[in-house]
C-alpha cells in the first residue's frame, strides 16, 4: 500500500512538471533518458529522474503560491505550510497534513533516500517568499542571488540525487543557476510587463536611464536594449565561467548541466534580436533544439 501511494505521488509530480515546465526542460529530460553514449553516465541520471520530478514539482508548488493565493493571509499560510514541512524533514517529524499531499509524500521519500541537504530546500522557499509579489530587484547582484537560491539550489539537490557531492560540481552548478535565473528574468519580462509589473534590477535601469512606461508598453529603445544587454552579458559570463570549470567535475555530474544548451539557445536568439526581449521570434518553438541537445550530449560539450 505504501509503495502504491509513493508511486501515485511520483506520478503526480511528473504530471505537475508536464503541466508547468517549459518544453525545453522536457526535451532536456528526453535526451537524458535516450542517451546511450555512456551507460554509467546515463544510468546516474536515470536513477535520479524520479527524484528530479519530485524536486521540480515542489519548486512549482512554491512558485505558484503567489498566483493561487491572492490574500496576504492565505499566501502566508501556504508558505508556512511548506516551511513547516521542510522543517519537519530536518527533525524527521513531518506534519500529517503535508504527508497527505502527493508532493510532500514524494519529497519525504526522496529526502530520506538520498539524504538531501535540507538547507537548500529552505533557502528556495525563503527566496520565493521574499519575492512573491514580483517586485523589482534592487540590484543586479540581488537578481543573481535569487538565481543562486532558486535555480542553483535545484541543481545542488539534483546532483545529490545522482549521488554526487563534489565542490567542483557545486561551483559549476552555482554559476549555471545564476545564469538561468537571469535568463528566466529576461524571458519573463514581456509577460510581467503585460501584467503591469517589472522585475528588472533597478540599479541597471537607473544606469541606462530606462523609463518604466517604455517597458510596460513594450517600447524598445536603445537604453532598454542596453539594460537587457547588461543582464544578458552577466548570464553569459556565468556560463563561460562554468564552462571553464567543468573539466574539473566528474563525467557523471555533467548531464546535470545540459540545460545550459537551452540557455545558450535563448541568449543566441536574444543577440540576433538585438536585445529586444519583445521580439516574437524568441517565443517560437526551436525545432533544432533537440538536435543541439543530443549533439552536446554526444560530445559532452556543456555547459
Amino acid at each position: 500500500m505504501a509503495n502504491r501511494t509513493a508511486l501515485g505521488a511520483f506520478a503526480h509530480c511528473r504530471q505537475i512538471c508536464r503541466s508547468v515546465a517549459g518544453s525545453e526542460w522536457w526535451k532536456w529530460v528526453a535526451v537524458q533518458l535516450r542517451s546511450k553514449s555512456d551507460i554509467s553516465i546515463a544510468n546516474s541520471f536515470q536513477h535520479a529522474i524520479q527524484p528530479v520530478f519530485a524536486l521540480r514539482a515542489f519548486n512549482a508548488e512554491i512558485a505558484r503560491i503567489r498566483d493561487a493565493a491572492q490574500e496576504p493571509g492565505a499566501l502566508q499560510m501556504r508558505f508556512m505550510f511548506w516551511t513547516d514541512f521542510i522543517n519537519g524533514l530536518r527533525s524527521k517529524k513531518p506534519s500529517e497534513a503535508s504527508l497527505r499531499h502527493p508532493v510532500g509524500i514524494a519529497l519525504q521519500q526522496v529526502t530520506k533516500q538520498h539524504t538531501l541537504t535540507i538547507s537548500f530546500l529552505q533557502q528556495l522557499i525563503r527566496a520565493r517568499e521574499a519575492y512573491h509579489d514580483n517586485a523589482p530587484f534592487q540590484t543586479l547582484k540581488d537578481a543573481e542571488t535569487y538565481g543562486e537560491h532558486t535555480c542553483a539550489s535545484l541543481y545542488y539537490l539534483t546532483l545529490e540525487c545522482m549521488g554526487i557531492r563534489d565542490h567542483h560540481a557545486d561551483h559549476v552548478a552555482s554559476h549555471i543557476g545564476r545564469a538561468e535565473g537571469l535568463v528566466t528574468l529576461l524571458r519573463g519580462l514581456p509577460y510581467l510587463a503585460s501584467q503591469g509589473k517589472i522585475r528588472l534590477p533597478l540599479d541597471v535601469c537607473a544606469q541606462h536611464g530606462v523609463v518604466q512606461q517604455d517597458i510596460l508598453r513594450g517600447n524598445i529603445k536603445p537604453n532598454l536594449q542596453d539594460t537587457i544587454h547588461t543582464i544578458a552579458s552577466e548570464a553569459v559570463l556565468h556560463i563561460n565561467t562554468a564552462r571553464s570549470m567543468v573539466e574539473e567535475t566528474s563525467k557523471q555530474a555533467r548531464p546535470c548541466f545540459l540545460y545550459t544548451v537551452c540557455l545558450n539557445a535563448y541568449l543566441d536568439g536574444l543577440l540576433k534580436a538585438d536585445f529586444n526581449v519583445f521580439d516574437p521570434t524568441l517565443n517560437r518553438p526551436q525545432g533544432l533544439l533537440p538536435i543541439r541537445l543530443m549533439w552536446a550530449k554526444y560530445r559532452q560539450s556543456y555547459p
